[in-house]
């Protein structure tokens, strides 16, 4: 396996210093709409208020633009900021759309699939974070997959997770790398939370089985532990399903990594105090995920805590659909159903009922 240093210096012989010079006359000769992707190339430090706000502006209009391209036409904006990932890149900015479209530390995992204007400012800084880092690189998809661990790889996971759902050699080359680092077979690429994130978004059940493996094998791994379940909400639906059934099935709420998970699962600022409710509450999220009629059964049953936690269960695959069930609570006779309303209405980050979206 190859060590620090060495990756170190290897990285630094094919670093290109003058990467934003380079890719700002590329977009220079792009179609004269589409030049605004030179906003991405400005760097925010030192603004004020007002220069900055004009930052911010001109930055979602480029992300609206991209969101309306076609992907070959997105190519070509994204492959003038990095030719060798332009069709990466354009396969991410789309895949991530129906990601979870919060962020920070009281992020949940609520999506909103037919409205990709609640992530364009996730996927802007996304955007970001990936120029930054491979910007100076000249290098393809597969090259990524396997440095990325050297490039501070946390935030590769969910690109590498777009090419692999691209399939073709690539695609299968990527995830043949990935998995090779999980198992700690490979001669460059490492295990982190690239690969994680990576297997558990890309559609390839075998991924997310490994995942769990790892997960449920862990013991006294905590930091893995950790990782994966930060990871696991942010995954494929089914891929979290798959999860849960791992934290339900081995009991995983015995471990500190896994109290806290469900506390973000769920909005719940919980403890090792709290393992028999998370428990109950793990469960019932688990039921409402797989089952329509256990969630419309929590809605229904007057208890505030099993309406909230539906509500979370619908909101992670479709946030619009929860706002409608949580409209419906709001008129509850129930004070505690309504309390669960107000409380998921605040969770969601989204002003006004399921109407306004």
């Amino acid at each position: 396996m190859l060590d620090a240093e060495e990756a170190k210096a290897r990285l630094e012989a094919i670093r290109d210093l003058e990467w934003r010079q380079a890719a700002t006359s590329r977009v220079g000769k792009l179609k004269r709409r589409w030049r605004g992707a030179s906003v991405l190339l400005e760097l925010p430090h030192g603004l004020d208020v007002e220069r900055r706000a004009d930052l911010d502006r001109r930055r979602l209009e480029l992300a609206a633009l991209l969101d309306g391209l076609s992907e070959r036409e997105r190519a070509t904006v994204l492959g003038a900021l990095h030719p060798q990932l332009g069709l990466a890149l354009a396969r991410w900015w789309e895949a991530a759309a129906a990601q979870p479209y919060q962020t920070g530390w009281t992020r949940r995992g609520f999506r909103a699939p037919d409205h990709p204007g609640l992530t364009r400012t996730a996927r802007l800084l996304a955007l970001d974070r990936l120029l930054v880092a491979t910007g100076p690189f000249d290098r393809n998809p597969l090259w990524i997959a396997s440095w990325a661990g050297h490039l501070g790889g946390a935030h590769f996971g969910p690109l590498l997770a777009a090419e692999i759902d691209a399939g073709g050699e690539e695609g299968e080359a990527i995830l043949a790398t990935l998995f090779a680092a999980a198992r700690g077979e490979a001669e460059v690429a490492t295990m982190g939370r690239h690969v994680i994130v990576a297997l558990l978004r890309c559609g390839r059940p075998e991924a997310w089985e490994l995942v769990v493996r790892l997960l449920v094998a862990a013991q006294r791994e905590e930091g893995l532990r950790q990782s994966i379940l930060e990871a696991a909400d942010e995954g494929r639906p089914a891929a979290f399903d798959l999860v849960l059934g791992a934290v339900v099935e081995h009991d995983l709420l015995r471990f500190a990594a896994a109290v806290r998970a469900a506390g973000v699962w769920l909005g719940l600022a919980a403890d090792v105090g709290d393992i028999p409710l998370l428990r109950e509450r793990v469960d019932l999220l688990r039921a409402c995920r797989l089952d329509p009629r256990a969630c419309a059964e929590a809605l229904a049953c007057g208890d505030g805590l099993r309406a909230y936690t539906a509500l979370c269960a619908i909101a992670q695959r479709n946030v619009v659909e929860a706002l409608a069930a949580a409209d419906g609570c709001a008129g509850a006779l129930e004070p505690g159903v309504r309390a669960a309303a107000a409380r998921f209405f605040a969770a969601s980050g989204l002003s006004g009922g399921a109407g306004s979206w």
